[in-house]
């Protein structure tokens, strides 16, 4: 894999080859739904703001005194039911787009937050709003109205600012949006920034003190979460193993060790580094988690993307960086809209989706081995 995108100027030309590509498939999806006199379909419909409804719902379960963990959907935290308060006043219709809009915004407040910190230059920064706004994870966060979002905004101001306590207030806040930031917790744990685990635990649980009476409910959901391979939506790696052999389920514990291990291993390699500045390295482990991951959290993947961007403003392409650009593509792959066309050639529309999970792959592999931060234990790879 010696191979970099540019001689010169790598990052205009990763950023635009990744913009191209992403773009180049839309447009295949559009021309193809057009011969075949049919709608496309970027994200399974299962109504506006489908996820979000759950949120909204289980405020006003709360109001009346029911639980709302008791035969739903409702498996994040009982702190993000927050978010179903804000707009629990509205009318459903309209607290959908309410929410819609401020999911958005939210977004784009990440991104320029990622191309300040980055020191993107215009033309990058510009190609970087155009890829979230055509990628399958943003697509799908948008329509479903989830809460990666948020957690990938509270995780880039977190871990890009100087203070102390603030970092530990925002990391608290994002755990209490969605439990996936507690990986960070645990790379805290490494660095032994005990003051910060410290704050961010505190608020995650100050954040549950008002839903304390449904707490133990929380726990009970989440644990009894059945694991489904088949879940189509599922960006897992872990889901590839239905590939393999629907019925070896056992093969998930192996991933479990695998993702452990490379996570050791990427963990080995920033000793010497900060985490406020590795951080994007481990975004990857987030959205390869192996469970039942949807594609919303692979919106975490901007993140990297940007961090890929900004170093190859100064130097060329690592052969690692070059694996997860790749990964980063294929997550990207527009998994509902071809397995919509594609049902009429083939039989298992599920081979479709699986190229989301395998682009987490990638991006897993290759975030294990790109170098640290201000190193450079990595050769890099020759021009083309």
């Amino acid at each position: 894999m010696s191979v970099s995108l540019t001689k010169r100027t790598p990052v205009r030309s990763v950023a635009s080859v990744v913009f191209v590509v992403l773009l180049a498939q839309l447009l295949a999806v559009i021309y193809v739904c057009f011969l075949m006199q049919r709608y496309p379909v970027y994200v399974i419909q299962a109504g506006v703001q489908f996820d979000y409804f759950e949120f909204y719902k289980s405020a006003h379960q709360v109001l009346h005194g029911i639980n709302p963990y008791e035969g739903g959907r409702m498996f994040m935290p009982p702190s993000s039911i927050v978010t179903g308060f804000l707009l629990c006043w509205l009318p459903w219709g309209t607290a959908a787009w309410a929410f819609f809009v401020l999911n958005f915004l939210v977004l784009l407040l990440a991104l320029k937050r990622l191309a300040d910190v980055f020191t993107l230059s215009d033309t990058n920064r510009l190609l970087l709003y155009g890829i979230a706004l055509i990628y399958f994870p943003v697509l799908f966060l948008l329509q479903r109205g989830n809460l990666d979002g948020i957690m990938l905004a509270l995780i880039v101001f977190a871990m890009t600012t100087q203070n102390r306590v603030l970092r530990g207030i925002l990391l608290g806040l994002s755990l209490a949006m969605k439990l996936y930031s507690g990986l960070f917790l645990v790379l805290l744990a490494a660095k032994r920034k005990w003051g910060v685990i410290a704050t961010s635990v505190a608020v995650f649980f100050v954040m549950q003190a008002p839903f304390y009476r449904i707490f133990v409910s929380f726990v009970e959901a989440l644990t009894g979460r059945a694991y489904k391979f088949k879940v189509a939506e599922n960006i897992s790696p872990s889901s590839l193993v239905d590939l393999v052999n629907p019925t070896a389920y056992q093969l998930e514990y192996l991933f479990y060790v695998a993702w452990a291990l490379l996570l050791v291993i990427r963990i080995k390699r920033d000793v010497a580094t900060p985490l406020s500045k590795s951080w994007p390295l481990y975004l990857p482990w987030m959205f390869t988690f192996p469970s039942l991951v949807f594609p919303y959290t692979g919106v975490l993947g901007l993140g990297l993307l940007a961090y890929i961007i900004s170093q190859s403003q100064r130097r060329r392409l690592y052969t690692s960086e070059f694996v997860v650009v790749v990964g980063f593509l294929l997550l990207g792959f527009q998994g509902t809209a071809w397995s919509a066309m594609m049902h009429l050639l083939i039989e298992n529309t599920l081979v479709m989706y699986q190229v989301c999970a395998l682009g987490s792959l990638v991006m897993l592999i290759g975030a294990t081995f790109m170098p640290a931060p201000g190193g450079g234990a990595e050769p890099a790879a020759k021009s083309v």
